[in-house]
């Protein structure tokens, strides 16, 4: 499922550099 929810997770993550 990729919702907005996951999208925002996503670009959480890159910041922390820890991926998708």
């Amino acid at each position: 499922s990729y919702s907005r929810f996951e999208q925002l997770q996503c670009q959480i993550r890159q910041k922390l550099h820890l991926g998708c």
